[in-house]
Parts: C-alpha cells; structure tokens; sequence
C-alpha cells in the first residue's frame, strides 16, 4: 500500500531578529541628588527590546527606540559614581562606567588656609564631600553674604576662590550652598599689623628620596610654603 506519513512537533524557537551588540554613548543629566525622583535619558544604538540597570538596580524604562530610552532612577542608590548599563532582549550588553553620579548633602572637612590678612585677597582651599556640581562658596559678612571671588572646582569634592580684602577682622562662617544642601565652616580674618603670612599643607612636606632610603644615606626633607601676598619679599629665609 502507499506508506505512512509520520508528523513530528516542531519546537519553539525564539526569533530574535536583528538583536545584537547595543552601543551606550551617554546619560542625560549625568548627575542628581540622593533621594530625587530624576527622568534620565539613555542615548546611544541598537537597543531591542531593552533593560537598563544602575550599578546593579533596574531602571523604570517609559520608552525606548532603537537609539533611546527614556527611564527613572530607582529609589534607595547611595552617592558615589555608578556604571550605567543597557541590556538588549538578547543579553548583549554595553556599560558607561561611571556614568552617573549622586551626592549628598555636602559637608566641609577643611578649609585652607584657615586665615587670612585682612588687607589682602587670599585664595582658600574648601574640600569635603557632597560637592555637586553647580556648588558656590560664600563668606558671611556683616551686610549678609558674598560669594568669594574666582571660584573653579578643583579635583572631585574641592574648591578653590578668594575671600576678598576688606573682610572686617575676626571670625567668619564660610557657607557652601550646593543643588543638594548648605554646609558651613569657619575662616579668621587678621589684622593687617599680624605679619603671620606664611602657611603650608600637611600634604605638602616632601621626602627624596620618597622610599627605599637606607641607613647612612643623605635624605632631603622639604616643605612647600605658601605666601597669601601683599607684603614687601621676605628677606634670609632658611
């Protein structure tokens, strides 16, 4: 007779079309504070069906094309830089490390010098943490308060400007408002008479040879000082 047909199920195989290796170009805003409920923007190419993770926490994606996503941040991140991630349906990933950053509210650590002459502007040093960007430091006065002049961040979680001359003498709260909180500290202002003008960081006190130095051996040890200006040259300085 004519010979059997056999019929077999065929599995399921998932098609994942043109999904492959996504590129993450940039985050938009690359910053918030802690506990902000922040919209951010991925921009890059090639994302299929994707997820988004921060460090190591989903993002909430509203929507997505081939090039963007549009997502919130998860609640409970802690401050510092975090890796920013996209997953395409077919797990190929691409990561901006670092790529965004949350601060806290910020806080002084140091300011230096601590002082200065009263007749001359002097440049100070604020560092701590918390330093958002868009952060400003002011000098509290007897009219209100004044941002000091020249500021420029320096390094992560520092920065530098000039308390103006004319400052009346005595002590004065330095104020660092940032997008995120305010954070104060104290700075003297001395009278012109005090010829106290000189001061060094801890930092920068100097060895060399720096290691490896052995008994017998001849070592320099050396101090970086600094100078807050206005005065004649100093003279048989050893």
């Amino acid at each position: 007779g004519n010979p059997a047909s056999l019929t077999f199920p065929v599995p399921y195989v998932k098609v994942r079309g043109t999904c492959g290796q996504p590129t993450l170009n940039s985050i938009w805003p690359t910053w918030a504070c802690v506990g902000t409920d922040v919209p951010v923007t991925l921009m890059g190419g090639g994302f299929v069906a994707p997820s988004a993770l921060i460090g190591t926490q989903p993002l909430t994606i509203h929507c997505s094309n081939q090039h963007t996503i549009i997502a919130t941040l998860p609640a409970g991140l802690g401050a510092g830089a975090h890796d920013v991630t996209v997953v395409n349906q077919c797990a190929s990933t691409a990561t901006l490390p670092a790529g965004f950053a949350l601060y806290t509210q910020p806080r002084i650590l140091g300011i230096r010098p601590p002082e200065g002459n009263q007749d001359v502007p002097t440049e100070v040093t604020i560092c701590g943490e918390g330093f958002a960007p868009g952060t400003i430091a002011y000098i509290q006065v007897s009219t209100g308060t004044i941002p000091l002049e020249n500021q420029a961040p320096f390094g992560d979680n520092c920065l530098v400007g000039t308390v103006p001359a004319g400052v009346a003498e005595g002590e004065h709260t330095i104020i660092v408002q940032s997008p995120c909180g305010t954070a104060t500290g104290s700075y003297r202002v001395f009278a012109p008479a005090l010829n106290d003008d000189l001061w060094a960081r801890g930092e920068e006190l100097w060895v060399d040879p720096s290691v490896c130095a052995r008994q017998d051996d001849d070592i320099d040890i050396g101090l970086i000082v600094h100078r807050r200006g206005g005065k004649p040259p100093l003279q048989n300085v050893t």
